[in-house]
């Protein structure tokens, strides 16, 4: 009985130093979360939840003249938030990111979309629950050159390419998007 007793005691205490781990990895992705909706001009709204099936639907319809015929093609969630473009625009004059200096093949243009795209998974975390995540994702295709941008579904349900080295948008219409490679939101 002794020797149950200590092993429950040593569970006991490994599973509190997993929990106040837990509680604090959490509390700093909360407080990271926290410190974008405390600096944001524009509250998010509500913006627009759909399946990943019809935010699948969106995107092959807007973009179909863009797509190229081998294109990798996933869309990963069972729901998609989509917000305004506004909030998007917020929060991206927030993180900052295109005021780091492009470095090549260290820092370069997929560097800058994977952490632009990180900014909104972190952001789908609130109030230590997680939220549909957004509509934004990763392009890699023929952006006047091979290049790597975000893509993003507003409420409206318009497409929205993001340049994340300069926070600029870019609509389906643009020049500039010749060929889509690869998108995954």
């Amino acid at each position: 009985m002794k020797k149950y007793l200590e092993g429950l005691k040593i569970a006991l205490i490994s599973m509190y130093k997993d929990f106040i781990g837990l509680f604090t990895i959490t509390k700093i992705v909360y407080v990271e979360v926290e410190h974008y909706e405390r600096h944001l001009k524009v509250k998010d709204s509500g913006g627009i939840i759909i399946s990943g099936q019809e935010l699948r639907t969106i995107l092959i319809n807007k973009l179909k003249n863009k797509l190229d015929i081998n294109i990798c093609f996933q869309i990963i969630d069972k729901t998609y938030y989509l917000p305004s473009k506004k909030y998007v625009q917020d929060i991206l004059e927030i993180d900052q990111l295109n005021y780091r200096k492009y470095k090549s093949d260290t820092f370069d243009c997929d560097d800058f979309s994977f952490l632009s795209n990180s900014t909104f998974i972190e952001l789908t975390y609130k109030d230590d629950v997680r939220r549909a995540p957004f509509s934004y994702g990763i392009v890699f295709g023929l952006i006047t050159t091979p290049h790597a941008i975000n893509v993003f579904v507003d409420d409206k349900e318009d497409v929205y390419f993001i340049e994340p080295q300069s926070d600029v948008f870019m609509t389906i219409d643009d020049d500039k998007i010749k060929k889509i490679y690869t998108l995954i939101v």
